[in-house]
């Protein structure tokens, strides 16, 4: 299992540290805005179906945080392992981290280090995705679809009344509330609650487009950046393999939280390739 580290959480570049602001932020003021302003006329305050919904909701949420963090403390190059100092077959160097980099990694700028099975660099976490926390990656993705599916459920008889039903003083309350508060069709209490419910509307949006595009390449047993580049795919062994390949041996168990253990069945060094050889015999 890959290290993590608290040292690796705070982003290298101002524009990821903006970035990441604007998603705590936002991860801070959704949760407020349901249990304080949505939840307490819904189901009174502190009420049985008041909790249940609560605990419901700090579940999603917990795994949606928890498991950014650990995608922004894992670590993400080689580590520890000892890469060899011989240049081998299907291996570059890299002439910023001057070592030689296996197979399917990649160097980022941004994290000023060779990435392991690189997939993308994502400013929200201010860390590149790859083979130790794909994994992370995939199940903040997912709750966090969840989390705003949630918010949306609970959201919407309220933003219905909130924007006053589907006229066009309504529609630009709700797509563009900034406008409609400087002309006057709300109150700034109401421009807060309209941002709220348009961000959990457009997130769950968003969020279901990166769960499919994402679930997509990890079946097919290759990275964004090998979709990007068209290189060779010749790490596909189905889906099923390709998913424990990313989620480890535990990959059925891992929604339950993101500390719960599924130990990665490779180094993200050597791994088997389609027809079922290693591409360590390249080494």
């Amino acid at each position: 299992m890959a290290s993590f580290s608290w040292k690796n959480v705070l982003p290298r570049t101002k524009p990821d540290r903006l970035a990441v602001f604007v998603a705590v932020l936002e991860l801070t003021l959704v949760p407020i805005f349901e249990v304080f302003v949505i939840m307490p006329p819904l189901f009174g305050l502190f009420t049985l179906s008041f909790w249940m919904h609560f605990l419901v909701g700090f579940y999603l949420w917990f795994n949606a945080v928890g498991n950014m963090i650990m995608v922004m403390g894992t670590e993400i190059s080689s580590g520890k392992n000892i890469l060899p100092s011989v240049l081998k077959t299907g291996w570059r160097y890299c002439p910023v981290c001057m070592l030689n980099a296996p197979p399917r990694a990649h160097h980022c700028g941004d994290c000023n280090t060779c990435v392991l099975v690189r997939d993308h660099h994502c400013v929200f976490t201010g860390r590149c995705v790859g083979h130790n926390n794909m994994r992370y990656y995939l199940m903040m993705v997912v709750f966090l679809f969840c989390s705003a599916m949630y918010c949306n459920y609970l959201n919407i008889d309220y933003a219905w009344e909130l924007v006053g039903g589907m006229h066009w003083k309504g529609i630009i309350t709700m797509f563009i509330p900034a406008v409609g508060w400087l002309f006057g069709y709300h109150s700034t209490m109401s421009f807060f609650s309209t941002v709220q419910c348009g961000i959990c509307l457009f997130g769950s949006l968003q969020f279901l487009f990166l769960l499919i595009f994402h679930v997509r390449l990890v079946a097919k047993g290759i990275t964004t950046y090998e979709w990007r580049h068209s290189a060779a795919r010749r790490y596909n062994r189905g889906w099923k393999e390709n998913l424990k390949a990313v989620l480890g041996s535990r990959w059925y168990l891992v929604w339950i939280a993101p500390f719960f253990p599924s130990p990665l069945l490779t180094d993200g060094i050597n791994f088997p390739e389609q027809n079922g050889t290693n591409n360590v015999k390249d080494m």
